[in-house]
């Protein structure tokens, strides 16, 4: 039987609840309803939180219909995709077990997801799209009370969003400030996608007990040698050479996606794990997530400019500046 259209809870996960129960604490007394250790993004001492209560937000993928009725077409189609992840990750990869194509490309579904539907990334597109609507709310104002010379010598400038000249309306634009999850969240994940299936897939592992960590906000992309860029150019891109696209799978495990790192099942030191933590800790929206309630220094040390970045071996000398 079909479920209906607004069948479904109103607190929704930003991060799926399946997937930080691997971060169950070993030590929990009930290891059938465990806890996982919240930590503030900054500060080492972190709280026991049950992963049904942390990282939600009421109707954060419903989309409103006009008849008032609740479409939770995204939170189902998200749940599909964790079921998935879930028998990937706790059937193959926790065995040590090489993907086939078809799970492979569920796993980089997940990751493009787990990139695409948190808080922190829609708050920066809805802060975007009301730049351009207070910006376009401007320009109406100014043609009320515009001369015709003005209006026409306006009208005379041509401005196309696109190759084809298409544009879009206040209507549009309010839309999407007003909830970029409805608009946005399935083609971002269609557009990752087949660029992260086409990229070499490594299954990072470690034995030590704390291992990786997660967070509210869990892939990261970090490009190594943006630092070598000037600062215009250094948002982490897929087209990138040197992009790593990480996300912790287990205390255990992280996916890592690049063009021109390791493939297949690779066992790490420890030191590792602490670099890949402190890029998770540093990407993190508010909170990241831990099995323990032991906290390295190590995951907040942001570490020394380099002797080769842009400023020290490229940048402007102060003569240039001066001149």
């Amino acid at each position: 039987m079909k479920r209906p259209a607004d069948e479904g809870p109103k607190a929704q996960h930003t991060v799926p609840e399946s997937y930080l129960l691997a971060w169950g604490d070993p030590a929990s007394k009930n290891p059938r309803d465990p806890y996982v250790w919240s930590f503030p993004k900054n500060r080492i001492k972190g709280a026991p939180k049950p992963p049904a209560v942390i990282f939600k937000q009421s109707n954060f993928y419903t989309i409103q219909m006009p008849d008032g009725s609740r479409d939770l077409r995204l939170e189902h189609g998200l749940a599909t995709l964790e079921e998935r992840f879930c028998a990937i990750r706790d059937k193959k990869l926790a065995e040590g077990i090489a993907l086939d194509p078809e799970e492979r490309a569920w796993l980089c579904a997940f990751v493009a997801a787990m990139k695409c539907r948190t808080p922190g990334l829609m708050e920066h597109h809805s802060k975007q799209w009301q730049a351009i609507v207070d910006y376009m709310h401007e320009l109406k104002a100014w043609a009320a009370s515009a001369t015709p010379e003005q209006r026409a010598a306006a009208a005379s400038i041509s401005v196309s969003t696109s190759k084809d000249g298409a544009s879009g309306t206040l209507e549009d634009a309010e839309r999407l400030a007003a909830n970029p999850v409805e608009h946005l969240l399935g083609p971002m994940i269609a557009t990752q996608l087949p660029i992260l299936a086409g990229m070499r897939l490594a299954i990072i592992r470690t034995a030590d007990s704390v291992g990786f960590i997660t967070s509210d906000d869990p892939c990261t992309w970090f490009d190594p040698d943006g630092y070598k860029l000037p600062e215009f150019y250094r948002s982490p891109g897929l087209a990138y050479e040197t992009i790593e696209v990480a996300m912790p799978v287990s205390p255990s495990q992280l996916a890592l996606l690049s063009w021109r790192g390791p493939e297949g099942f690779v066992d790490v030191p420890i030191g590792a794990v602490n670099e890949l933590n402190r890029r998770t800790r540093a990407h993190a929206h508010e909170y990241f997530v831990a099995n323990s309630s032991v906290s390295n220094p190590v995951w907040f040390d942001l570490g020394k400019e380099p002797e080769d970045s842009w400023e020290k071996s490229e940048g402007p000398t102060p003569t240039e500046e001066e001149e």
